[in-house]
């Protein structure tokens, strides 16, 4: 796992009720469609390209959540 392509810090911070809706923004801005892909993405273990991080970045931000990278402490 690389820590710091993972956006588990961000998962770990958006509200229990966006959990679902921000998983879903995220898949489909990375083409994801299988879970185990998603779980790939999520643990860093898929080094994002820069346009890929951008939206990350910008889904979170819409949620209120400014620390996206890294693995959850």
């Amino acid at each position: 796992m690389e820590a710091r392509f993972s956006f588990q810090k961000g998962f770990g911070q958006v509200k229990q009720k966006d959990v679902v809706r921000v998983r879903a923004e995220i898949m489909q801005a990375l083409g994801i469609t299988t879970r185990p892909n998603w779980n790939r993405r999520l643990k860093g273990e898929v080094v994002p390209k820069v346009t890929e991080a951008e939206a990350i970045e910008a889904i979170f931000a819409k949620y209120g959540v400014k620390e996206v990278w890294g693995a959850q402490v």
